[in-house]
């Protein structure tokens, strides 16, 4: 009976590094091919003057803001995806991909007609509770100043930019200005409770959120 000639296990070795190396080529060129993609709809957002309004766009921000390594600041200074993918392993390029795909696939404000849609809906929102709380309600132009403002941007950082539009449409339906929002909110502690945050902007203490927590993309 013959015998069976041994496993060659360097051979063997050698084939599945080259598996994996070209696995990881295909997913390092969709990363860059989307990377790419998701860039333009940032670049079209500014140019719209939609950043504040875009979740999608305030979530790349704080994803640029922790060094995630989707993202980076190009040499305007400006956020963008990383398109860059030398020295990444396969990992972090799944990491990445999966990132892209929910910001291109699954974000709706990562548009321009998206975010003018989601804008709109809020606005209808707000202005319909201010109504029916007999309040006065504010134009769509300063409805849209509240999110460039400081203490706004710091308030989505605290709590998420999902909790953070329903606390401050709460305030302005119960007959708060901009600028009174804006100032109840100097130097606001990051460990203040939502109880706490209700009453400090005109609330009567209880807090209740519809949300499930805040979605890093809407």
């Amino acid at each position: 009976m013959a015998k069976k000639k041994p496993i060659k296990h360097a051979h063997r070795s050698q084939a599945a590094r080259e598996a994996i190396k070209a696995r990881r080529s295909d997913i390092a060129t969709d990363v860059a091919t989307m990377a790419k993609r998701a860039n333009q709809r940032l670049r079209e957002l500014e140019k719209h003057g939609l950043t504040e309004a875009s979740h999608a766009y305030r979530y790349v921000e704080r994803l640029t803001f922790d060094a995630d390594s989707a993202t980076a600041h190009d040499k305007k200074g400006r956020i963008k995806w990383n398109t860059n993918t030398r020295g990444k392993s396969y990992q972090q390029l799944q990491h990445e991909k999966a990132e892209l795909e929910r910001f291109l696939n699954e974000a709706k404000t990562s548009t321009v007609k998206g975010t003018k849609a989601q804008f709109e809906k809020g606005y209808q929102t707000y202005e319909q509770k201010a109504r029916e709380a007999g309040r006065k309600t504010v134009s769509r132009s300063e409805y849209g100043d509240i999110w460039r403002m400081r203490n706004i941007k710091n308030l989505q950082k605290i709590y998420g930019s999902n909790e953070a539009v329903r606390i401050i449409e709460r305030a302005l339906a119960r007959g708060l200005t901009i600028d009174e929002i804006d100032k109840r909110l100097d130097d606001l502690p990051p460990d203040t409770s939502l109880w706490e945050l209700e009453e400090m902007l005109g609330g009567n203490g209880w807090y209740h959120s519809d949300s499930e927590g805040d979605k890093p993309f809407a």
